[in-house]
């Protein structure tokens, strides 16, 4: 009995057990008869688009002086590039500026400079000498923002003296002479005072990389002349003394009214020979006149609206008229042409370069 009884109690255990089995096996199969997975699903994350980092607009860095700014056409046809001169600006800007300069309709531009002023801009483009002179064919100027368009190898000169410093020190050893008052510095124009009697002053420029004095003050160059040479427009009211309204020259150019004009030779190199020099204001006209007539076939020129080769002032700071002889591009045509003329006449050489002081050896 009691071995039934055991045996009894194992199958009714397996059979509990079997029930619950299939119990469970129920609980975990959906109707479909698809696998329920015990666990709870975790929620999936949605995969957001990566986020873009943040692109700034792209501009143009700002070019400082000394840097070049692409090419532009002067309005004769010639290509010409744009350089900073001072300040700072876009080059896409300076580009677009002087392009509007040359081509705008609605722009006012006066003279064969093409004077012209728009949005605080002062523009200008000097005549071939002046431009040859001052080492660019235009000028705009805002404040302390100057641009300058140059041809040729002018751009490399450009670049290269664009940075000329313009302090006390620099304008001293250029000039040999002692700064004692203020300097107005306008990129490569200054305004000096020197250390002289009575407060002497001139304005000062960049040649060939060095400084030398374009006017000193008082002085009988017209502002019409000034500003196409290039004079900032905050150093014009120093041309008080304008010899139009005096009647020792006519128009700006330096012209002393006589049967021969005065000349504006190319700084190309030729060789001159000066047979005189006057230096006394109001007494040009005569004796220029009578220089002229001692010496048949010369000719005459200002020296500071002429080539830098050539001293700029008197020692007592008063513009120099030269009455010379064309000689030839070497040393011994020049010298032959001085030995032709009187005991005081001498060789000098017309260009961009020599030393003013140099006087040709013959």
């Amino acid at each position: 009995m009691r071995h039934k009884a055991a045996q009894l109690l194992g199958l009714r255990r397996a059979t509990i057990t079997a029930i619950v089995g299939m119990t469970l096996v129920a609980t975990a199969c959906s109707t479909s008869g698809q696998a329920v997975s015990a666990q709870p699903e975790t929620a999936s994350v949605s995969s957001q688009p990566a986020q873009q980092p943040n692109r700034q607009p792209t501009t143009d860095a700002l070019a400082t002086p000394g840097s070049t700014c692409g090419t532009v056409t002067f309005p004769a046809g010639t290509p010409g590039t744009v350089v900073v001169e001072t300040g700072a600006i876009t080059c896409t800007d300076a580009v677009a500026l002087i392009n509007r300069y040359y081509n705008d309709p609605v722009i006012t531009r006066q003279g064969n400079t093409m004077s012209a002023m728009f949005d605080g801009w002062t523009c200008v483009s000097p005549t071939a000498v002046a431009s040859q002179l001052a080492g660019y064919g235009s000028k705009c100027e805002n404040g302390a923002l100057t641009l300058v368009v140059v041809t040729g190898d002018g751009a490399a000169n450009a670049t290269a003296t664009a940075t000329s410093p313009c302090t006390a020190d620099a304008i001293e050893t250029d000039l040999s002479r002692d700064i004692g008052g203020q300097i107005r510095c306008h990129g490569q124009w200054a305004y000096v005072v020197w250390n002289l009697l009575g407060d002497s002053s001139s304005l000062v420029r960049v040649v060939a990389g060095k400084w030398a004095v374009y006017t000193s003050f008082p002085t009988t160059m017209c502002p019409t002349q000034a500003r196409a040479d290039g004079v900032p427009e905050a150093e014009l009211s120093s041309f008080t003394h304008c010899a139009d309204d005096s009647g020792d020259t006519v128009g700006g150019s330096g012209d002393l009214g006589l049967s021969t004009s005065i000349t504006q030779p190319t700084c190309d190199g030729l060789g001159i020979v000066v047979v005189y020099s006057a230096t006394k204001p109001g007494n040009y006209a005569t004796e220029v006149g009578n220089a002229l007539a001692a010496h048949p076939g010369a000719k005459y020129l200002r020296t500071d609206h002429s080539c830098p080769s050539l001293r700029q002032e008197s020692n007592e700071g008063n513009p120099i008229y030269a009455v010379y002889k064309p000689a030839g591009y070497t040393q011994a045509e020049v010298c032959a042409g001085v030995h032709r003329e009187n005991d005081d006449a001498y060789g000098k050489w017309l260009d961009m370069k020599t030393d003013p002081n140099i006087i040709i050896a013959c």
